[in-house]
């Protein structure tokens, strides 16, 4: 029960840091990208994820982060 318990924290660390990831860089290329009316800006989340193995590596330590995180905090010592 311990491991599920931590499985699904490990889990929701991960989609909550995706989601932060996610809505910081919205924020930072709304400061940073150029505001003239002739240019636009195209986000593909997909696309990136699918390129990127850095990404699969952070998600993949996020995870782990989350979940050692809860079990740390739930075995008995």
């Amino acid at each position: 029960m311990i491991f599920l318990k931590c499985t699904l924290a490990g889990l929701l660390f991960l989609v909550g840091s995706a989601i932060l990831l996610f809505v910081g860089a919205i924020a930072l290329f709304a400061i940073f990208v150029a505001r003239d009316k002739e240019v636009t800006v195209g986000f593909d989340p997909v696309s990136i994820v699918k390129s990127s193995p850095m990404l699969w590596v952070l998600a993949i330590l996020l995870f782990v982060l989350g979940f050692a995180w809860e079990h740390r905090r739930v075995t008995p010592h």
